[in-house]
């Protein structure tokens, strides 16, 4: 898990987690390089969605 902008420590804490969205379905990549542009979308999707 990836907590977007985050500054601090929470290594032995206890997180509760809800999913929200789901951004897309499992797909297989090509080649690295096509993993990494989907990763950089996902993070995009991600950062602006809005429920």
């Amino acid at each position: 898990m990836h907590l977007f902008d985050f500054q601090g420590g929470l290594y032995g804490q206890r997180l509760n987690v809800r999913f929200l969205h789901k951004l897309r379905d499992e797909q297989k990549f090509d080649n690295i390089d096509a993993l990494k542009t989907q990763i950089l979308k996902d993070m995009e999707a991600a950062k602006n969605w809005q429920p």
